[in-house]
């Protein structure tokens, strides 16, 4: 009888993230600048976020900046809350930016990152947010 060849399925790591709000007064540039600092990461300016409205037929693009971190596999994510064709979260009015940490189970981010950010002077708030709300805003694999 002939060897079978037997595959085996790798398992991939979950994927979780964390969701905070912020509240910052300032630009989205230099609110990346002051995450770089802080985080010691390195977010760099993406093509717009641009979600459908389907309620009125049109797209809304929001400012975006991503940045992953090779050694950890950290994926951070910055985008405005708010543009000139509305807001990504409308039931979320009071948040100017969306920071988003997207880890595998293995290698969490670390747990006084929240901490961290509100740690900069340009930062008015910054508060965790529900997982769920990822959902609403289209996040790919989310």
């Amino acid at each position: 009888m002939p060897k079978r060849k037997v595959h085996k399925l790798e398992k991939f790591p979950a994927k979780n993230l964390n969701l905070y709000g912020i509240a910052a007064h300032e630009n989205d540039y230099r609110l990346s600048w002051a995450l770089n600092d802080i985080l010691q990461i390195s977010l760099s300016r993406e093509a717009e976020y641009v979600i459908e409205d389907k309620k009125s037929s049109t797209c809304k693009s929001f400012a975006q900046y991503t940045f992953h971190h090779e050694e950890t596999g950290l994926i951070y994510q910055l985008i405005a809350n708010v543009s000139s064709e509305g807001y990504l979260l409308p039931s979320h009015k009071t948040i100017d930016f969306l920071f988003i940490v997207q880890f595998d189970t293995d290698n969490p981010p670390p747990h006084n990152l929240l901490q961290q950010i509100k740690g900069s002077d340009i930062i008015l708030s910054a508060f965790a947010l529900p997982e769920d709300l990822a959902k609403k805003i289209k996040l790919p694999g989310f």
